[in-house]
């Protein structure tokens, strides 16, 4: 057909539509008939990328099976625990095939190398998974990276949760925007909005709040929840849908609660247009802590430490209440024991949280006990705990508690000469040595704070050897930039002080 001819077809007074829908119809049907369906790149596409942005960042180009393959008392750990379907030797054999096909081959050589040798998807998952967190920086974590992406090319979804969910450890959000990735993202998305998976939507959800669409992420999370509450009720309902999973989405859904309230301290008069999503203030709070608490219930232990900063909140406000209406004619001994019940119930979601490994937990119990040693101890001086406006000054309900530990019984008053005695050899009294232990943990996770109060504590001992500690927990923290010039400044004191 000639160009002139070409150009007088009717073809061209067809509307666009009419012209594309056949090929949306074509690329849109097979993706909702698919269990796990991902979306597929063109020859073209694939083509046009270059090698480097194929591999995952840090692969090696060969991997060699001496140095990549790992060790066989990992495989045979793993075969024990029931987390393989085959045996270590099988499993050997099978990756030194793999790596014979390079350090990313193609989804269809992946797929012909599992039905050669009878392995299942979540088996190639594993077998990644294993070799990325307990190998070695180098080619066992290549050929880690090289296996759960191939799993997850090949819409395994728990390989596609493993990489979101260590894109999303990156404080960096452009990692997840690297070409690599974007792949792994587009299966997520149809895991969320094809298949609804719990754990999908929790994932989706996060990639969201990273881009700043908080509404669609808040609109995920409580599909997820309610998908969890199905498969609670009727078991089989829909994968992924554990408690751990319902958990974290309770916890998601109180951050934006609290994100929303910290936005807007106003509050929308409840209506029949008012949803969730839209609510703001105190409101938002009260919905933040009930999220919290359901949370908490289900084990969640970031769930158990941001309702321990919310009760933190709770009190400063009621400590103030009450030292306002102190001298009127309103009683405060309901206020006071609303107190005492709120701190005793957040200490237990701290204890709860740190023991669970949220080392900000650990750190605000260290700042709890140090609070109370200032509260109860006359012999701690403001070197040891800080400044005043940091820790805050003395309420009137702890000096209430003081007056009550005063006129105790003799038998708690020589238990406590024993306590302070034996504390004594350490020249801590007992709630600052529990600050010291708590604030070790913190520190030597890495949290600048309690490197800062820690040296201090160990400063009030006056040994030389506790000394020499504290000065390297302040040179430890001062590599921190943000804590810099607050750990010279103590070092400073230090030094003028000796």
């Amino acid at each position: 057909m000639s160009l002139r001819n070409l150009v007088q077809s009717p073809l061209k007074t067809l509307p666009l539509r009419a012209i594309s829908a056949p090929f949306l119809r074509r690329n849109t049907v097979p993706l909702q008939q698919r269990s796990y369906a991902t979306p597929k790149r063109s020859p073209t596409v694939r083509k046009s990328e270059s090698a480097a942005r194929r591999f995952p960042p840090g692969s090696a180009r060969t991997l060699s099976p001496a140095d990549a393959l790992p060790p066989a008392h990992i495989l045979e750990a793993a075969e024990r625990s029931g987390a393989l379907s085959l045996s270590s030797a099988q499993a050997l054999v099978f990756l030194t095939q793999y790596i014979e096909l390079g350090p990313q081959p193609s989804p269809k050589e992946v797929e012909t190398l599992c039905r050669e040798h009878s392995i299942k998807l979540k088996d190639v998952t594993t077998f990644g998974q294993l070799l990325y967190r307990a190998g070695q920086a180098g080619q066992q974590q290549n050929l880690g990276r090289s296996l759960v992406f191939s799993a997850s090319a090949l819409t395994d979804p728990s390989a596609t949760f493993f990489i979101v969910q260590q894109a999303l450890r990156e404080e960096d959000s452009s990692h997840l925007s690297r070409p690599h990735i974007k792949s792994v993202l587009c299966h997520l998305e149809n895991l969320a909005n094809v298949n609804y998976l719990p754990l999908a939507l929790l994932l989706h959800g996060k990639v969201l709040e990273r881009e700043g669409q908080d509404v669609k992420a808040f609109d995920l999370y409580f599909t997820g929840t309610l998908n969890c509450e199905a498969e609670a009720q009727h078991p089989g309902t829909f994968e992924f849908a554990d408690k751990a999973t319902h958990a974290a989405l309770l916890t998601a859904i109180g951050s934006l609660h609290l994100k929303k309230a910290e936005l807007s301290a106003q509050t929308l008069s409840t209506g029949p247009e008012q949803t969730p999503a839209t609510l703001t203030g105190p409101a938002a709070i009260k919905a933040a802590e009930k999220a919290f608490r359901k949370a908490a219930s289900l084990g969640d232990p970031n769930a158990s430490y941001k309702l321990s900063r919310l009760l933190s909140v709770h009190l400063d406000h009621s400590t103030r209440y009450n030292s306002s209406e102190r001298n009127s004619d309103i009683s405060s001994n309901s206020i006071s024991s609303n107190i005492s019940d709120a701190q005793d119930e957040q200490k237990l979601h701290l204890l709860k949280a740190a023991s669970m490994g949220v080392i900000e937990a650990a750190q605000d119990l260290g700042m709890l006990y140090l609070n109370r040693a200032g509260h109860n101890s006359t012999t701690v001086t403001k070197d040891h705990l800080g400044e005043e406006n940091r820790l805050g000054k003395k309420s009137d309900h702890s000096k209430k508690n003081e007056n009550v530990n005063e006129k105790g019984s003799k038998k708690n008053v020589v238990a406590r000469h024993h306590t302070d005695e034996a504390n004594a050899a350490s020249g801590l009294n007992e709630d600052i040595a529990m600050a010291k232990e708590w604030f070790t943990l913190a520190a030597t996770a890495g949290l600048a704070p309690s490197m800062l109060q820690l040296a201090m504590i160990l400063k009030r001992t006056g040994k030389t050897e506790d000394a020499e500690d504290g000065l390297r927990w302040l040179e430890k923290a001062g590599e921190q930039s943000r804590y810099r010039t607050e750990a010279r400044r103590l070092m400073e004191l230090w030094q003028i002080d000796r």
